[in-house]
């Protein structure tokens, strides 16, 4: 079990390994282990304390993307995202601002980045802002008030 220090409410039903290696499988990309781990333990939900302070600006996470049975599963935004040709394959969200804009994890690295999906600079390209080393110091980083 991987240790958060940040309390997690609205969490869906459990998942089973095999739910996260369909995804893995009909994307091609892998879990980093403490993010599969979360996943195993909570598919979702919200974070207390959920706001992440960079010198870049303050990032709100609003919630994680369930696996399965939830409101908004990693499947329905993967489906979405990847048939667009300006998702960049590498980044896989994983969590959501509530605002258009993903939370996601680097598929070699497992860096945490934010991508402005509602927004593009003047050549078609969309902002994505590096924003944590990984995903355990993104969430245990995270203060009650931006």
């Amino acid at each position: 079990m991987i240790q958060i220090k940040n309390q997690i409410t609205g969490q869906d039903a459990n998942i089973k390994e095999s739910d996260l290696r369909e995804l893995e499988d009909k994307y091609d990309f892998k879990f980093p282990d403490v993010i599969k781990q979360f996943y195993l333990q909570y598919n979702g939900g919200q974070l207390e304390r959920h706001y992440y302070v960079t010198q870049n600006g303050t990032y709100t996470l609003s919630y994680f993307f369930s696996i399965k049975y939830g409101l908004a599963t990693l499947n329905d935004k993967m489906n979405l995202n990847y048939i667009d040709e300006w998702w960049p394959k590498e980044l896989v969200p994983f969590g959501y601002d509530g605002g258009g804009n993903s939370f996601c994890f680097h598929v070699t690295n497992g860096k945490i980045y934010y991508v402005y999906e509602d927004t593009d600079d003047d050549d078609g390209n969309v902002p994505i802002e590096y924003i944590a080393s990984d995903f355990l110091s993104f969430i245990n980083n995270m203060v009650t008030e931006g």
